[in-house]
């Protein structure tokens, strides 16, 4: 079974690069929520990729029973 991906700082790096990259091709993992403190941001990221769910905050992503891992996609000095 994929394992269920959530991103947390979905857009930029992780829209162009990471997701179409690295999760969606890969026969392991499955996309299923991204987050951006930006709803206009996220929707859009959510709607380029199938729908999935989005959040605006890293706690709610967490939450998402079917969520296994996190690439957390935000600037260096954020990730604390």
């Amino acid at each position: 079974m994929p394992v269920g991906w959530g991103v947390v700082g979905a857009s930029g790096f992780a829209k162009y690069r990471a997701i179409p990259e690295g999760i969606l091709p890969a026969k392991n993992g499955k996309l299923i929520a991204v987050m951006n403190t930006n709803e206009e941001r996220v929707r859009a990221v959510s709607e380029t990729f199938g729908g999935v769910r989005y959040y605006l905050n890293s706690e709610e992503l967490y939450r998402d029973a079917e969520v296994e891992a996190v690439y957390i996609c935000t600037p260096h000095n954020s990730h604390l």
